[in-house]
């Protein structure tokens, strides 16, 4: 099982009665499911970022909980079909807390968690394509340099070599 937080938003024209029910609602519908719920909290009416089916408001409910990936599709599924639910979002949780590796976006991290380079691995990268003296044993020829493709000679124009 896998650590899910889920956000949903409802109708603020729903009543204190209307929003405890669906509140119960979902949370027997993970029980049934077979998932955990660690904490359920409701935030009551805030403001949207934008219009969602005509209205400008919405009382948002975080719940936290365990689910298998198939309980979670469930809930998913129930969510989308439910009247006074304006919207919902399941974020599994290792994705909240950057253990998929989302790379931070404060400065002060970024400078922090760069990769710092050594000089010793700088000098050990300029000389990659030359053999080092000693890896030559006596009687070993140089390798032979092969011709870029600028200096090669043109082909004729009937497919012979020049």
């Amino acid at each position: 099982m896998r650590e899910y937080e889920l956000v949903y938003i409802l109708d603020p024209d729903l009543s204190d009665e209307a929003v405890k029910d669906l509140m119960t609602r979902f949370q027997t519908l993970a029980n049934s499911q077979g998932a955990e719920i660690q904490s359920q909290e409701r935030w009551e009416k805030r403001r949207l970022a934008y219009e969602i089916k005509d209205k400008r408001e919405g009382i948002y409910v975080v719940m936290e909980l365990r689910a298998t990936p198939a309980a979670v599709h469930e809930m998913e599924r129930i969510l989308r079909i439910t009247d006074g639910v304006l919207r919902h979002m399941m974020v599994r949780a290792e994705e909240l807390r950057g253990k998929t590796g989302i790379v931070p976006t404060d400065p002060k991290l970024e400078e922090t968690s760069a990769p710092q380079t050594a000089p010793a691995a700088e000098e050990a990268t300029t000389g990659a394509d030359e053999a080092p003296p000693e890896a030559l044993a006596e009687g070993d020829a140089e390798p032979e340099e092969v011709p870029d493709a600028e200096e090669a000679p043109a082909a004729e124009a009937d497919g012979t070599p020049a």
